[in-house]
């Protein structure tokens, strides 16, 4: 039903089914619920009737939560590991939920350090850089306590730490006590539907933190899953606000879609939705740029992080190749400052360094020259440039993609004629190199007496 064996369904049954009183809130519920939705007992389902096992979880994480339950503390398995156990897929890190103060998590784990000034978590360290991250329970504080330094630290019970996370997806718990998982939030009967719901009122969550809209579109690439229709009108409503998020957040987050390969389809929808002229500063939407990042989402099944000026790169390369008939004849002066004036958005608004502006700004000169073609000055010293090899692959990458411009790399690849190369090397032809120190002295040795050459000869005739 949610995991993708089917050994492993267990016969699970639906929420309601186990347990009809604990309906989920709608999508109209405020995200701090009173009254009878705090006294609503939790679905709680066995181990029995889960895909969970033991051997999923990471070693170290499962050490983490033996020690806190031996020594009387809840331990949860909590976040999106939970849900991406469920739907069959390997979590990329672990996180866990306890009862315990950072105070107290920090003295039962030697290799532990409190981080944090908002609100305060522990990470465990292991070998080969391992950081496992344990986090109190928490709940969303109130009016009073928002004005208060420290009131992210407002600790609660695991019911309350479920209701202030963001979709219910990412509130479901595993308790390592009996191996069973805790859903508070109807984040099951969600996943059965394939449904992204936000945990509680959409519009309220989305302006109190407005990144919480892009990760609703990352999610919902990711999983599969389809935007709740509450969640969506909220989302196209506020599309605005996403410029009073900090940059730093979404910046992380933006990045993060091409590791996670779903660029594509994240920017196109945020761009169906109204987001993305306010999240991508100085890029162009076209089609030609959903089929590249497309062509990058394939590629990133292998583990590399892209890096961010070629990340850059990809953005601005449809709007230069739009612009590429009318820049076949200028100079180099001219297109630099076009690639400048297209790049300069973006990098100035997410903080990007010199160095990866200065890296993109190189290769799209260089996928310049190489529609600009061959027999241009400087051609040779070109073609052993790192940037010419990274920009044939990414032109080929281009073409694969958008079907154009093939002839490009061919041209490239072909050898020089004869006449070209001697074209090449007219263009080439150095001057001689001029002596700029002062003019040499002849050195000159004693002078002969006069006629002391014709006395030599007449000594050797006689």
């Amino acid at each position: 039903m949610i995991a993708s064996q089917s050994s492993a369904q267990d016969g699970l049954e639906s929420p309601a089914d186990q347990n009809p009183a604990a309906e989920s809130p709608g999508p109209g519920t405020a995200c701090r619920p009173n009254g009878a939705e705090q006294d609503a007992e939790p679905v709680v389902v066995p181990r029995d009737r889960h895909p969970i096992s033991r051997s999923l979880i990471d070693p170290d994480a499962l050490s983490i939560m033996y020690r806190l339950r031996n020594n009387g503390y809840k331990a949860y398995l909590v976040g999106g590991s939970v849900r991406d156990l469920l739907i069959g897929k390997q979590p990329k890190d672990f996180d866990i939920g306890t009862d315990a103060r950072p105070g107290q998590i920090h003295r039962l784990f030697r290799s532990s350090f409190i981080i944090g000034k908002r609100f305060k978590l522990v990470h465990v360290r292991f070998p080969r850089n391992k950081v496992i991250e344990v986090i109190t329970f928490r709940r969303a504080p109130s009016t009073d306590e928002l004005d208060r330094y420290g009131a992210e630290n407002t600790f609660g019970t695991p019911r309350q730490d479920a209701l202030r996370r963001d979709f219910t997806a990412n509130a479901l718990f595993y308790d390592i006590a009996n191996y069973s998982i805790i859903d508070y939030v109807g984040g099951l009967r969600d996943m059965q539907e394939r449904n992204l719901r936000v945990i509680g009122d959409p519009d309220l969550r989305f302006k109190e933190d407005p990144v919480r809209m892009l990760r609703a579109l990352e999610f919902s690439a990711r999983l599969g899953f389809t935007l709740d229709p509450a969640a969506e009108a909220a989302l196209r409503g506020n599309a605005s606000l996403i410029t009073d998020a900090s940059r730093m957040r979404l910046k992380e987050e933006l990045f993060n879609l091409f590791t996670l390969g779903v660029s594509s389809e994240v920017l196109r929808r945020s761009h169906d939705l109204g987001l993305f002229p306010h999240l991508m500063q100085g890029v162009a939407p076209s089609e030609n740029l959903w089929k590249l990042l497309g062509a990058m989402d394939a590629n990133a099944g292998d583990g590399r992080i892209p890096e961010a000026w070629f990340i850059l790169t990809t953005l601005h390369f449809p709007s230069l190749h739009a612009q590429m008939p009318s820049l076949l004849n200028e100079n180099l002066d001219t297109v630099l400052h076009v690639i400048e004036t297209m790049v300069a958005p973006f990098s100035t608004y997410y903080g990007l360094g010199s160095q990866t502006s200065h890296l993109a700004r190189e290769l799209l000169l260089s996928l310049w020259r190489l529609y600009r073609g061959r027999g241009c000055r400087g051609e040779f010293k070109f073609m052993k440039r790192e940037s010419y090899r990274l920009a044939m692959d990414f032109l080929k990458i281009w073409s694969c993609a958008s079907g154009l411009d093939s002839h490009v790399s061919e041209e490239w690849h072909a050898p020089v004629s004869k006449e070209g190369a001697r074209q090449g090397a007219q263009g080439r032809r150095r001057r001689g190199r001029r002596w700029r120190g002062k003019p040499r002295e002849e050195k000159t040795g004693p002078q002969d007496p006069p006629g002391f050459a014709e006395q030599e000869m007449r000594k050797d005739i006689t």
